[in-house]
């Protein structure tokens, strides 16, 4: 039917969406029960807003354990924990502070007291809370920014880095060659936040705090629903497809030439020519006259392919 896109298209598209959707791994079909700071809510309270807008120029992966940290680089990773719904053990403690150690950026945004105890080891306390919005002024980078906070804490020890009113809200604690920032207030980064007109600021402040190639999303402990019906099987289906493609696009994957292999052929199917002749079809065959079988475009697209790889590595 004129106006379609054909299969070999919608499959294309397919896989390269799922490519681009696996920068933010899924891991479990379901949303968060309560308003809190996760990628998956899209709520007021959620960092939908953040993890969608970064995406398109970082890497976005998430960690439901403290032991999965060792799959990134510290040098080049930072490691974001907002809005804790449980207290962190010993063992999580001690495996966030080596990986930061060891030249990792950690930031904690928090205005309740789940992740006390490991403020404690970073010999950071917390004031009072205050229930207000208010605006705020931070240093980070050698810049000022001006920042909404929205219910905050006090934040006591380091080198403080944003103040609300004259109190400190922020501090910096370095750990070995790595750096612990904590703010006491979770909703800095929140889509109400980044929905209103305070967006533009309050990304160029995020962006800064977040400044390194890949950004850790700490979602462990969070309570959720299981998505029912036909919606919760696609959902599931989809985060399943998504995590593959997001394990093959880890750095040092064996799966490297597989991957290219993937979006090589996405790309050929819908750039090359699909010549199509109104001529009639030849008696127990399944395609036209004059027209090259699917199967064989297909295969001649991927030799295509290869030799000009085998090319390009005897070029070098």
């Amino acid at each position: 039917m004129a106006g379609m896109i054909s299969r070999s298209v919608a499959i294309s598209l397919a896989l390269l969406w799922l490519v681009l959707v696996s920068g933010v791994e899924l891991y479990l079909a379901g949303a968060p029960k309560e308003d809190v700071p996760s990628i998956y809510n899209m709520g007021p309270g959620g960092v939908s807003e953040l993890v969608s807008y970064v995406s398109l120029f970082k890497r976005v992966k998430l960690v439901i354990g403290a032991e999965e940290l060792k799959q990134y680089d510290p040098k080049t990773s930072v490691l974001l924990v907002a809005g804790l719904e449980k207290v962190l053990g010993d063992a999580e403690i001690l495996e966030v502070l080596r990986w930061v150690s060891e030249g990792g950026k950690l930031v904690v945004a928090d205005e309740y007291l789940a992740p006390l105890r490991l403020l404690q080891v970073l010999n950071i306390s917390v004031g009072p809370s205050s229930y207000s919005v208010d605006l705020g002024y931070c240093y980070i980078g050698g810049r000022s920014f001006e920042v909404v906070f929205n219910v905050y804490r006090e934040v006591v020890g380091g080198r403080a880095l944003c103040w609300v009113g004259g109190v400190p809200v922020a501090a910096e604690v370095t750990l070995g060659r790595g750096v612990a920032l904590v703010f006491g207030d979770s909703s800095i980064a929140i889509n109400e936040i980044l929905r209103s007109r305070y967006r533009s600021t309050q990304l160029s402040f995020l962006l800064e705090l977040l400044d390194r190639e890949t950004i850790v999303v700490y979602e462990g402990g969070r309570l959720r629903q299981r998505l029912g019906g036909p919606i919760g099987y696609v959902t599931m289906l989809v985060g399943y497809l998504a995590k593959f493609f997001a394990y093959l696009g880890m750095p040092g994957s064996p799966y490297d030439f597989l991957r290219l292999l993937i979006i090589s052929v996405a790309i050929t199917a819908i750039v090359a020519p699909r010549p199509r002749f109104e001529v009639p079809k030849r008696r127990g065959s399944t395609a036209p006259v004059g027209e090259t079988p699917i199967n064989k475009r297909f295969s001649e697209a991927v030799v295509t392919w290869v030799r000009w790889v085998e090319s390009l590595r005897r070029g070098a």
